[in-house]
């Protein structure tokens, strides 16, 4: 039966913040998944393997993003007759086997959409700030934009030092990062995106699909330009508040970032502690443990290879087909 109260305020918010930061069945996994094997740093995967909290204290604090971008899933699951509408078939919240780590067991994954049985779709929550430096990582590794002025413009150089970078958030805001801010921001999605990409691969590695999409969704945006009806729907010079990021399917990285988990594993088998394995140059985690004294001595990292699609070429299948590894944003 429902109670008969009226409620203050602090209810409500409790409340709110109860409904809104409500624990998932992804909080509650154990195993590693997808996004822990694709993971560029050892340590990071190392850390994962063995159930250590690695990082930041109160890094679950700044929990809204995360909830937000899950009730967001939750709410495009509810569409799916809409894409079945436009590719009928289309099947919505795949969970998949990526695949087996010997000793270890399964490792899971999970995406969001799969409108044909060659492409699979990821929803990611972002804002217009993160989208314009990952346009701008693509930009300079010629996958985007080829040919046009970076998101973030140049400043001049002056006699105190070097010229930061500014972008135009909106019609009346304007983010400003210092050179050195800018750089580490591009480390950092470097990173991502070499994550993006690996974990990506190992969806398509268990579905046999060809090509993966991440469509990137920036919570801050307004959608603007991202109505077929209006102009600058195509525009590449306008700022999209609805971003899509492709890959091709890569079979050798795919295959290598699987032995890079089976070695890892094993070698935590075998003895091998948190201390023994390199933390990434660019990552975010390992540097702000390491400010914090956290965990053992820096390794130099030896790292994977990068995947064939960093460099313009044609990705071979498994079924001996072939797709072209340029990237369409």
């Amino acid at each position: 039966m429902m109670q008969q109260r009226i409620l203050q305020d602090s209810d409500i918010r409790f409340l709110a913040v109860s409904m809104i930061n409500a624990e998932t069945e992804r909080d509650r996994q154990q195993e590693i998944g997808a996004s822990s094997l694709s993971n560029p740093c050892d340590k990071c995967l190392a850390a994962d393997f063995m159930g250590v909290e690695w990082g930041v204290a109160f890094a679950d604090r700044p929990f809204l993003g995360a909830s937000l971008g899950t009730l967001f899933h939750m709410g495009l699951q509810e569409r799916l007759p809409v894409a079945q509408g436009i590719y009928p078939g289309a099947e919505a919240e795949q969970k998949v086997a990526c695949c087996v780590i010997p000793g270890y067991g399964v490792v899971p994954g999970h995406f969001d959409l799969q409108p044909t049985a060659w492409h699979i779709v990821d929803w990611k929550g972002s804002d217009r700030t993160k989208i314009a430096l990952l346009e701008d990582y693509m930009q300079s590794i010629n996958r985007h934009r080829v040919g046009l002025a970076p998101r973030w413009e140049k400043q001049r150089d002056t006699k105190a030092g070097e010229g930061g970078r500014k972008f135009k958030l909106d019609a009346e805001t304007v983010v400003t990062y210092s050179a050195r801010k800018y750089r580490e921001e591009m480390a950092s999605m470097g990173l991502k995106y070499l994550s993006y990409f690996g974990q990506q691969n190992l969806y398509m590695h268990a579905k046999g699909a060809k090509r993966a999409s991440l469509v990137m969704i920036a919570r801050d945006g307004t959608g603007y330009f991202d109505n077929p009806e209006y102009g600058g729907y195509d525009d590449e010079e306008r700022k999209h508040d609805i971003f899509v990021v492709s890959f091709p399917y890569d079979q050798a990285y795919t295959l290598a970032l699987i032995q890079r988990g089976t070695d890892i594993w094993s070698a935590i088998q075998g003895g091998a502690d948190l201390s023994a394995f390199a933390p990434h140059e660019d990552c975010y985690v390992c540097k702000k443990a390491a400010d914090k004294h956290i965990g053992g001595p820096e390794i130099e990292y030896a790292g994977l290879d990068e995947p064939a699609m960093i460099a313009p070429g044609v990705a071979t299948h498994a079924d001996g087909t072939q797709t072209s590894s340029e990237i369409a944003a």
